[in-house]
């Protein structure tokens, strides 16, 4: 639980109430790893005073969450009270105002319009099937910004004491210190596959710091994971399909499965990647070709769903190594597989051969993020491959299948992915 205590102020019109308490519900949920207090106009007490609450709890707010749809546009209280004042503190980094498009409204230059909007793109949730999947999507973004809001304050903190207690004497000394610290970090090698052969690396201050987050969010994601497969189990066993057609039954099986890998792949973007310019595969294996199972992520750019040879394929060669793959510049290996894509993504891949020789199924993920200018995510696959996180994830995806299989004994794994790949 994070130290720092975050005042999250609500802004809804009533007529989304409904939405507005099913947004609560997932506030809640991220408030199990930062101390959050939230406040909406619902908790004003009776006789209190409407416009004196507001005002007060919006000004101490750290985080405005805006519940954007036709009728918060349209209230005028919502929009020329609450959001202006939002926006003014905003604009001079008192807060952060974030805008929730819960349902579609006409497009056009609202004060929120520079913003950044969740879900992705700003489609709104109400879009989604079901809209826990949307507010799930927010949320990705959402844990990004409170991340990014309480790393400001820290760095923020440690810059005024910095200047109060540090002498230039002292400032050398550290800065001799910290050369010190690097060069005997520098000199701690360490063993990954990159683009298909065993290579050795030094380790750098950048990876150093992802082995550091890696290391410190693996329990909590691993405890979500393990709630996540229990929501499951008990979604299978009340929604038992006996009495429907086949097609019907593997197309529902097929849709719990998507389902869960979607939140399985949203808590790695939480935990570890970030949202922004991050995706994923899933492949299953057909007749020595990989075809797309399940693809999240966005935006897709460059990113090829042709099926993939076994054998000319980093999935391949992680299956044949049975390690991670880690992806950068082999054009060779890379056009073998994708002849007519441009790379502009970084990716690690890896298969699960456990799940192989337990289900006859070959499964493959794969993790990537675009190129870009000073692209912090892509140093975490480092750790991903050092300690082993397709062991990881293959113990989960495990689980849920063996859970799917307690569910009801005619559950065939290899019939319900190969459906769901066609």
């Amino acid at each position: 639980m994070n130290e720092k205590s975050l005042k999250c102020f609500i802004s809804y019109s009533h007529k989304d109430k409904r939405m507005k308490e099913k947004f609560k519900t997932h506030l809640d949920n991220l408030a199990r790893t930062y101390n959050i207090t939230d406040w909406h106009d619902g908790m004003i007490p009776a006789g209190g005073n409407i416009d004196k609450e507001v005002l007060e709890n919006l000004k101490n707010s750290d985080i405005v969450f805006l519940l954007v749809s036709p009728d918060y546009i349209n209230s005028y209280y919502c929009y020329e009270k609450e959001l202006e004042i939002a926006i003014k503190r905003h604009n001079n980094k008192e807060c952060i105002v974030v805008p929730v498009i819960i349902r579609k409204f006409v497009s056009g230059d609202y004060l929120f319009s520079n913003l950044k909007f969740v879900p992705t793109d700003g489609r709104p949730v109400e879009s989604f099937r079901p809209h826990d999947r949307g507010f799930i999507d927010a949320f990705s973004g959402i844990r990004n910004l409170v991340k990014l809001f309480l790393e400001s304050e820290n760095n923020s903190k440690k810059e005024v004491k910095n200047n109060n207690k540090l002498t230039k004497s002292s400032q050398s000394s550290n800065k001799s210190k910290r050369k010190s610290n690097n060069k005997a970090k520098n000199s701690i090698n360490y063993s990954i596959v990159k683009d298909g052969k065993c290579v050795s690396k030094k380790l750098t201050q950048s990876v150093f710091d992802s082995i550091k987050l890696y290391i410190q969010y693996l329990p909590q994601f691993s405890t979500d994971i393990d709630a996540l497969a229990n929501e499951q189990l008990t979604y299978l066993t009340r929604h038992k399909s006996d009495k429907v057609s086949d097609a019907a039954i593997l197309r529902q099986r097929r849709n719990n499965i998507e389902n869960y890998l979607l939140q399985l792949f949203t808590y790695i973007q939480q935990r570890f990647i970030g949202v922004d310019n991050t995706f994923v595969h899933f492949r299953v294996n057909y007749s020595g070709k990989y075809k797309t199972f399940l693809e999240v992520g966005y935006p897709i750019i460059g990113l090829s769903t042709e099926p993939i040879s076994e054998v000319a394929s980093m999935i391949g060669c992680s299956k044949s190594l049975q390690m991670p793959i880690i992806k950068s510049l082999n054009l060779e290996l890379h056009r073998m597989a994708h002849p007519n894509e441009k790379i502009k993504r970084d990716y690690i891949t890896f298969t699960f051969n456990e799940i192989s020789m337990l289900y006859n199924v070959d499964l493959s993920m794969c993790i990537s993020v675009l190129e870009k200018e000073k692209n912090i995510y892509k140093n975490m696959f480092y750790p991903m491959a050092i300690f082993r996180f397709d062991k990881v994830i293959e113990k989960m995806l495990i689980q849920y299948l063996e859970a799917c299989k307690q569910s009801n004994l005619n559950y065939n794994i290899k019939k319900v992915l190969e459906y769901g790949g066609q």
